[in-house]
Formats: structure tokens, C-alpha cells, sequence
């Protein structure tokens, strides 16, 4: 069996993403040899917190184990879409640093993550995910929503005034808080394996100077890492944009790691 067919791909999806739309990365992904596993963690697991991701963590990684024997594969690579998929990653870390698994953990891709948690995020996260139905995107919000897009908006503003309202209302220190502990984890949790970063600077949900701040971060630990970015394209939008580039750089970067 070639190092290629002993490797499998999990592909860790961005929030309210579909099975077709992860589908044409399991494609590429067969096209250059190798076998995949797709996971897309719910509202409940993003907004559950840390036990409720361990749990979902916990059982995806068991999943996993009976995808590898399966299809008699020994080494894994996680491929992890937005931060919905970044946080997945970070959870599963956690659970292979505390469990004993045969196979290996070879490598990671972060298509347009990790970014920072911030006011309007979810609105525009929920405007990507339904672009031709934005009342559907507002029903998402429930009761809330107006109140949400409100602070939304206020968040967006560059007069200081609306600046001192949001240190005011405590949401600096809170985004500061969680957005410390998730940036931490990438440093604390990550295993020493190569990573590759996918990113935009026209990106509108993960901003590009964060994406290439903790690739720095991580380069600075000694771990291999390479950035790619992407011109003009929207937020996991790189391989829809730009199919041939994109599918050599993965095609390159896994060559380099099972080399």
C-alpha cells in the first residue's frame, strides 16, 4: 500500500456548510489518491463550549479509528474549514493528547482560519451561508436578532464614542477572553506536525493578518509551516476561485509531509 492510500484526509466543515459542499474537496482529494472522512460540528457543538466540543470530539475520534480500519489507513491529516472547523480540530488535539491511538497525526490544512471572534461575525457568517435568502439568514437569530444585529452594526464603527460603548458593555473583554484561549490552544494543543494555511485578504469573516499572525506564531515553534494566499477570493471560497492553485498547493504540501 503507497503512503498516499495509508493516509486519510478528515475534513472538518465551516458552520451551517451542507455533505455537497464538502463534497468536491472529498473529490480533489481523490483525485490525488487519497480517502476522506467529513464532519461538520452543529450550532449546539460550536456554542456548547469546551465539554460539550470534547464530547463531540470525543466521539468523532471514534469514528474516525473505524474509518482508518476500514480503509487500512495508519495516518491522518486534518483539513479544517472557518473557525466552526478550527475549533473541531483544536477538540480532537485535546482528545488525541489524552488518548492512545495506533495511527498517526501527520499534518494540518486551515482553509480561512483561524480568525478572531468579533461582533457581526455570526450575522455575516449566517449572510454566507443563505446569500439569496437574507430574512432566513434573521430567523436564524430567533427572538434576538434584532438586538444582535444592532450591537452588530454598532461593532462595525470606527467613531470612538461607539468604541468606548463597546468596552463599556464588556464585549472587548469578553472577545479578548475567548479569542486569547482560542489563539492559545493553537500554540498549547497543536501537535509539532506541518501545517498549511489558506487565506484571503478579501475575506470578510476571518481576517488575513490573523490567519497569518498565528501561522507566524506556529512557525516560531519550530513547526513547518507555509501560507498560501488566495487573490480575490471570499471566505472558503479559495478552491471555487482558484481550483488548479489550489489543488497543487494541497497536492505539494502532502507530498512534502509524507516525504
Amino acid at each position: 500500500m503507497t503512503r498516499k492510500a495509508k493516509t486519510l484526509i478528515i475534513l472538518l466543515g465551516w458552520w451551517k456548510c451542507q455533505p455537497k459542499h464538502l463534497q468536491k474537496y472529498s473529490d480533489l482529494y481523490a483525485r490525488l489518491g487519497y480517502e476522506t472522512y467529513s464532519y461538520v460540528a452543529t450550532s449546539k457543538v460550536l456554542l456548547g463550549g469546551p465539554v460539550i466540543q470534547h464530547v463531540a470530539a470525543v466521539s468523532l475520534m471514534k469514528k474516525i479509528d473505524q474509518k482508518l480500519v476500514e480503509e487500512g489507513c495508519s495516518r491522518v491529516v486534518f483539513h479544517s474549514f472557518s473557525n466552526n472547523g478550527c475549533l473541531m480540530y483544536l477538540a480532537c488535539q485535546r482528545v488525541l493528547r489524552s488518548h492512545g491511538y495506533k495511527w498517526k497525526y501527520i499534518g494540518s490544512i486551515f482553509d480561512s482560519c483561524p480568525g478572531s471572534f468579533e461582533a457581526g461575525v455570526p450575522f455575516l457568517a449566517l449572510l454566507e451561508a443563505y446569500p439569496d435568502q437574507p430574512m432566513k439568514s434573521l430567523a436564524q437569530f430567533s427572538v434576538g436578532a434584532p438586538m444582535l444585529i444592532a450591537v452588530a452594526y454598532i461593532m462595525q464603527q470606527k467613531h470612538p464614542w461607539l468604541r468606548a460603548l463597546q468596552i463599556l458593555g464588556g464585549y472587548k473583554l469578553t472577545s479578548g477572553i475567548i479569542n486569547f484561549f482560542y489563539h492559545k490552544g493553537m500554540r498549547t494543543v497543536s501537535q509539532k506536525c506541518p501545517q498549511l494555511y489558506l487565506y484571503s485578504k478579501e475575506d470578510k469573516l476571518v481576517r488575513h493578518e490573523v490567519v497569518t499572525k498565528v501561522a507566524d506564531a506556529e512557525s516560531a515553534r519550530g513547526i513547518k509551516v507555509t501560507k498560501q494566499e488566495f487573490i480575490g477570493s471570499k471566505h472558503v471560497a479559495h478552491l471555487q476561485s482558484h481550483p488548479v492553485l489550489y489543488e497543487q498547493t494541497i497536492d505539494s504540501f502532502l507530498n512534502d509531509t509524507l516525504e
